[in-house]
């Protein structure tokens, strides 16, 4: 899809891949084309943003909040034209008396790309330390 295309087509949709009934229009999983890669910047430092378009041509924007997404994602390192697929898995509970429940995904990269440039990956590694209430933002 050109830039033109990407101009005229509507905004990219934040994904939110919680409960169906909560979401009915949300897929989970997601699966598609990496077409643009963003940071953002949160309460708890900067985070991969990831725009990816399915296979119908619906265009969205994935912000990767908690650690477990951000390090899957961080190692995968994806680049513009990297077929993804991300998958919520639901909250579950930790394995470590005292934590927190933790937000479980399972995430597929095919490299398609090469070593494109991108965010400082590094940087966006979540502290070490007990993981945030995420809530519900996805």
């Amino acid at each position: 899809m050109s830039v033109r295309d990407r101009m005229d087509a509507p905004a990219a949709e934040a994904w939110r891949p919680g409960e169906p009934k909560d979401y009915p229009d949300h897929p989970n999983p997601l699966v598609g084309t990496v077409v643009e890669v963003s940071e953002g910047d949160g309460d708890y430092g900067s985070y991969p943003i990831l725009y990816i378009r399915d296979d119908s041509g619906n265009e969205w924007r994935w912000h990767v909040y908690g650690s477990v997404a951000q390090n899957r994602v961080i190692a995968l390192r994806p680049s513009v034209g990297d077929e993804i697929g991300v998958k919520f898995l639901g909250t579950e509970p930790s394995k470590v008396k005292g934590y927190a429940p933790y937000k479980n995904w399972k995430i597929v990269l095919d490299k398609k790309s090469g070593d494109a440039a991108g965010p400082d990956w590094d940087a966006m590694k979540p502290e070490d330390g007990p993981e945030p209430d995420d809530g519900d933002d996805f």
